[in-house]
């Protein structure tokens, strides 16, 4: 089966010359007109602003022992009791209770999850209570809980246990039921470091740039030629990319909005994703997958944690 390739983008500044430099600048074109798209803080002229000095590593307290094999009956008890009426109004967390009884550790995987979804109120309380039962640590205030949580899990590198994915399915897929694919094949997915991204995916078809309570992709964009581009400052940074001839420049506080473009250049469908966490863009020829016309991207709304936050 064909897959889709990729390219590789240049990172310049706006007044770069790595793109007019391989192409007649007629054909060189900036993406996209600042009216077709929102803008952030960053769309501003003159130097970027400094950045603070970065934030000391953060430290974790030894990783605690934890047992081999399946769950004891207690715990997978309580987790099926914690879980009958997960995101309603039935909801009962102090049936973590039962959880905590058991003393497997690993099930504090799960509690991580709840917590992304239960950030107040007495459900907060009682998972936050619960986690700290079972890890043994001290809870430690934080602006977001489940992250505190999550970085203790992943600096021990905890395992999870054989069965995490399918209770974890039972919390996610009813706020997202994209995520169901995910769930029901094997695609290699270390459940352990997902977590949901605050949005839903974006199901709008190609070509709709309308707004929705997703991360929008970008599709087929307004664009300027070079000559026509000084609305966007010089100094300002821009992914270039160019195929047949043809060259594109995508402005990053634009990228950073949208975090996916779908566009044709060169005669060529591509998909162009952006990541904010690290500030990279990677371009995919999408149009020479066996049986698809056009491949079209879109940002999911989960969230693949590394080990290093």
């Amino acid at each position: 089966m064909k897959r889709a390739g990729a390219l590789v983008l240049v990172v310049v500044t706006a007044c770069g010359t790595a793109i007019d430099a391989t192409v007649d600048p007629g054909t060189s074109t900036i993406a996209a007109d600042p009216g077709a798209s929102a803008t952030t803080a960053d769309n501003t002229s003159g130097p970027s602003t400094p950045t603070s000095d970065p934030a000391p590593p953060l430290t974790f307290p030894p990783a605690p022992a934890f047992p081999d094999g399946p769950l004891d009956t207690t715990t997978e008890n309580g987790l099926e009791s914690l879980l009958s009426n997960v995101l309603t109004s039935e909801f009962d967390a102090s049936n973590v209770a039962e959880v905590v009884d058991g003393g497997d550790i690993r099930a504090a995987w799960l509690i991580a999850d709840l917590l992304r979804f239960y950030q107040g109120g007495p459900e907060r309380e009682e998972l936050v209570r619960a986690f700290t039962q079972l890890t043994g640590i001290q809870y430690v205030p934080s602006r977001v809980d489940f992250v505190w949580a999550f970085n203790n899990l992943i600096a021990w590198d905890m395992p999870a246990w054989d069965g995490y994915a399918d209770l974890k399915r039972r919390i996610y897929t009813p706020i997202e039921p994209v995520w169901k694919v995910f769930f029901d094949e094997d695609q290699g997915v270390d459940w352990r470091l997902v977590t949901w991204g605050g949005v839903r995916a974006d199901a709008r078809p190609l070509g709709d740039n309308g707004p929705c309570n997703c991360i929008p992709s970008l599709d087929n964009p307004a664009t300027t030629d070079a000559a026509g581009g000084s609305w966007y400052a010089d100094d300002r940074i821009v992914f270039g990319v160019v195929v047949n001839g043809e060259a594109l420049a995508l402005p990053k506080h634009q990228m950073e909005v949208h975090e996916m473009v779908n566009i044709t250049l060169g005669g060529r469908d591509l998909g162009i994703p952006y990541c904010t966490l690290c500030g990279s863009a990677q371009a995919y020829v999408t149009d020479n997958v066996e049986g698809f016309d056009r491949v079209v991207l879109f940002a999911h709304p989960d969230c693949y944690r590394g080990r290093t936050r």
